[in-house]
């Protein structure tokens, strides 16, 4: 699973190596990560996890939100508790 990540705005955490993977950040693009390496991205902001259609969880693993972001789709959806929905039209997807 990966998660959709929002670079720091301090230039000092914007390229950072973490298990040997780098990753460097523009402010205001966001960037997907493998879900392990998210915790260690000092001062980056998590979106909401990210990934395939068939990779969705199956149920809220995202804590607060419920949020993922399908990238088949090119859609961020949230979990109802029984369905996947896109927040704008409350369509099942």
């Amino acid at each position: 699973m990966n998660v959709r990540m929002l670079p720091s705005n301090s230039r000092d955490f914007q390229s950072v190596t973490v298990h040997g993977r780098p990753y460097h950040g523009v402010p205001g693009q966001a960037i997907d990560v493998p879900e392990f390496d998210a915790p260690a991205l000092k001062d980056w902001k998590r979106v909401a996890l990210s990934g395939t259609t068939s990779e969705r969880p199956t149920a809220d693993l995202d804590g607060a939100s419920g949020s993922y972001i399908d990238t088949d789709l090119g859609l961020f959806i949230v979990w109802d508790g029984k369905t996947w929905r896109d927040p704008v039209s409350g369509n099942a997807v």
